[in-house]
């Protein structure tokens, strides 16, 4: 018999960091957006007019899923209050959305069915603490999507996808020759002749993964992505305080754990290019 223990203490959720990230390595959804780290660092920033509604089930003292889940009060019409249940790390404002993705439940492998069942159960159980729930940034091929869908009719609960997006990945050869070879040959001459051009003017390429070299290549990072949005007239979202807010403070917990790097292109002694990288799973995210 699973049960289903509903954690909104912020003490509780601190608390669960070795015991979130264990399950995590066992789950079909192990990607960096899940992690505590990177949970619990987008909750200490954007967390204040939330509460925290974490799904805990256990098979006997086994944590076999979470349900990394929220409740917030948002207006409908302007006038209309509803609590709606999202997933953590989702449903900021668009001015400083982080655009977390592959968001999910947290479920064994081999134990998503059950699980499913039960979250679901016990969400009809108590649809009176809620009235709606918006579960953004699900990858398309996760298990949970399926089930929740499957398990919801049963429970007098109706599922409706309401969008969907690609994303766009690549797969990596095992070095640098390798991945030259398998270009058409038009990029293969423009990355020959940009590279020529760079060395003829003097360059350096700068990994960064020392936090006492974080807050220079931040800086560029920043310098860099604002500018170009400014020329635009856009205001470029690391001018937003939160937005920067959480990356500083992610990168405090992952720097030094080859979780993190930064990369900056210098030319001519000037910085041209700068890029953040999440490193996890042997999945590389460009941000």
């Amino acid at each position: 018999m699973l049960t289903i223990e509903r954690t909104t203490s912020i003490q509780d959720f601190s608390r669960m960091a070795q015991v979130w990230d264990d399950l995590l390595a066992r789950s079909a959804s192990n990607t960096i957006a899940l992690t505590w780290d990177w949970l619990w660092t987008w909750w200490e920033v954007f967390g204040s007019d939330r509460e925290l509604s974490i799904l805990v089930v256990r098979d006997g003292e086994e944590i076999i899923a979470i349900a990394p889940l929220l409740g917030r009060v948002v207006q409908r019409y302007s006038i209309l209050p509803f609590t709606r249940l999202e997933l953590l790390a989702s449903g900021e404002e668009e001015v400083e959305e982080i655009c977390s993705e592959y968001l999910d439940f947290i479920i064994a492998k081999g134990r998503e069915e059950e699980a499913c069942r039960a979250i679901v159960r016990y969400l009809r159980d108590h649809d009176h603490e809620w009235d709606e729930i918006l579960l953004a940034a699900l990858p398309g091929n996760s298990p949970t999507l399926r089930l929740l869908g499957s398990n919801a009719a049963s429970e007098s609960l109706q599922v409706q996808p309401v969008s969907t997006d690609l994303a766009l990945y690549l797969e990596l050869p095992d070095n640098y020759t390798e991945f030259l070879q398998g270009l058409g040959t038009s990029l293969k001459r423009e990355i020959r002749k940009d590279r020529r051009t760079a060395a003829s003017k003097g360059h350096r390429f700068r990994v960064i993964d020392d936090p006492s070299e974080f807050d220079e290549a931040f800086a560029i990072l920043i310098k860099l992505h604002q500018s170009r949005w400014n020329s635009r007239g856009e205001p470029g979202v690391f001018g937003n305080a939160r937005f920067r807010a959480f990356h500083e403070l992610l990168a405090g917990r992952l720097l030094g754990r080859d979780r993190l790097k930064l990369f900056v292109l210098e030319v001519g002694g000037e910085p041209i290019a700068a890029l953040m990288a999440f490193t996890y799973d042997r999945k590389v995210l460009l941000y």
